[in-house]
Order: structure tokens, then C-alpha cells, then sequence
């Protein structure tokens, strides 16, 4: 098989990764010297969609790419052309993977309130606030809003608070 059409099987398996219809019949005319079969040609089209995925997913750079398709044995023609495909849909496909990746539920509205008691009938002494926070969690398969409530102290208020703003240093590292 050509780069040429390597690189045309490429553009439809990006299609597909980025949630376009894949035109199968362009592949198989493509594929139809190369005298593969059905399952072969399904093959090529899911190994693609790995490779390009799993590249995309990991933030290679299309150089590096080239460089392991090759040592991998794959032409340099041919993974020029691959990576020429994957190197003008990249951002798109990251996009389009992270927009796709799997969430069971997403954050809502959160609300908090803190209570300081200044004096109990049932307590001796009473020097802690707590915090009590609500998360209205929404269920993206069925789009039901639960509220979960919790209440920390203040030291695990803090501990808390930190390690959220860990998480958020390390996401914004991330993107």
C-alpha cells in the first residue's frame, strides 16, 4: 500500500476519532489493491485508531511519533504521512478525547456554611467551628442532581482546602 493512501486512511480514521462518519467504502477502495480482506482492513482502521488516539492521549509530538512507527518498522514514507495526518488534527483530537473521556458525574453547585457553637448544655468546652458542605452532584448518564452533604472540622477543613488546591496546580500543569 502507498503512503499516499496510508495517509488517506488516516484522514478517515481521524474523522471517526473526532465523532465524523467514517466513509468505510473510501477505505475499502483504497485498501482494494492491497487484496485485504474485510477483517484485515477492519484491523488497519483499529490499529490507526490506536495508534493515533494513544499518540494524541499522550501528548506526543508527531517527530517523536515518526521516530517510533519507524524503529517500529513502518516505512519513513509511510509514517511521514501518518504523522502528517495526526500533526494537523492534534489539538482537535485532544479535544474531542478529553470532551469524550469517561466521567460518571460532574460537579455541580457547592454550598458551605460554618457553625461555631459558643456554649453547649452537653459539652464542657467548645472552641471548634465545623464546616459543613453541600456538593450537588449531577449523574451524567441519567441527568439526576444528588446533594451530598458533609461536615469536617476545621483541621480537615484545611487539609481538605489544601489538597484541592494540590489537585488544581497539578491539573493546570496538565492542560
Amino acid at each position: 500500500m502507498s503512503s499516499v493512501k496510508l495517509k488517506l486512511i488516516c484522514a478517515q480514521v481521524l474523522r471517526d476519532l473526532l465523532g465524523e462518519p467514517m466513509e468505510y467504502e473510501k477505505v475499502l477502495k483504497l485498501t482494494s489493491d492491497a487484496k485485504l480482506e474485510s477483517g484485515d482492513v477492519k484491523a488497519t482502521i483499529a490499529v490507526l485508531g490506536f495508534i493515533l488516539s494513544s499518540a494524541a492521549k499522550h501528548n506526543v509530538d508527531s517527530e517523536s511519533l515518526s521516530s517510533e512507527l519507524q524503529q517500529l518498522g513502518l516505512p519513513k514514507e509511510h509514517a511521514s504521512g501518518l504523522c502528517r495526518s495526526y500533526e494537523e488534527k492534534q489539538s482537535s483530537l485532544q479535544d474531542s478525547l478529553r470532551a469524550c473521556s469517561l466521567r460518571l458525574s460532574q460537579l455541580g453547585l457547592v454550598r458551605w456554611r460554618v457553625d461555631y457553637t459558643l456554649s453547649s448544655s452537653e459539652l464542657q468546652e467548645v472552641n471548634e467551628p465545623l464546616v459543613h458542605l453541600t456538593f450537588n452532584v449531577q449523574n451524567r448518564e441519567c441527568g439526576r442532581t444528588t446533594a451530598v452533604s458533609v461536615t469536617l472540622s476545621a483541621d480537615k477543613f484545611r487539609v481538605l482546602l489544601a489538597e484541592l488546591k494540590q489537585a488544581q496546580t497539578l491539573m493546570n500543569t496538565l492542560l
